[in-house]
């Protein structure tokens, strides 16, 4: 959980670092697609590692990945917080409302998606042990 949390604050860090590197005419969106999927990847990769590895139940998997996401959320929320303190002091309390709030739909919406999937990867298996005995 910790590794993956880590794994989404590095990404958070280091993927907005190459599109500072470009021009507005060079599409730095690219990059924020690239960071997205390099997260999904994570999150995938930390889904099937709890479920094939730690066989765990869904609730456990969800709660795991969700916790993780979250954790790399409110890191990266209060990165942006320190920054936006040293660039520009305008209004405080929105910002501090948004470290709060961030994390928590983020790991709300992780824990769903992830409670979907680690379920249906449960539905699969036991279908296919019935079909094997």
């Amino acid at each position: 959980m910790v590794l993956s949390g880590i794994l989404y604050i590095l990404i958070g860090i280091i993927f907005p670092l190459f599109s500072k590197s470009f021009s507005p005419s060079d599409s730095p969106n690219i990059w924020r697609v690239i960071s997205f999927l390099v997260s999904a990847i994570v999150f995938g990769i930390h889904i099937g590692y709890e479920y094939s590895r730690l066989n765990d139940t869904p609730f456990i998997i969800a709660l795991h990945t969700s916790l993780a996401v979250a954790l790399g959320t409110i890191a990266l929320a209060g990165f942006a917080y320190i920054q936006a303190l040293s660039s520009s002091p305008g209004n405080q309390s929105s910002r501090l409302i948004a470290i709060l709030i961030w994390p928590i739909i983020t790991g709300v919406l992780s824990f769903l998606v992830a409670l979907v999937i680690a379920a249906g990867l449960t539905q699969i298996k036991h279908k296919s042990t019935i079909k094997n005995s």
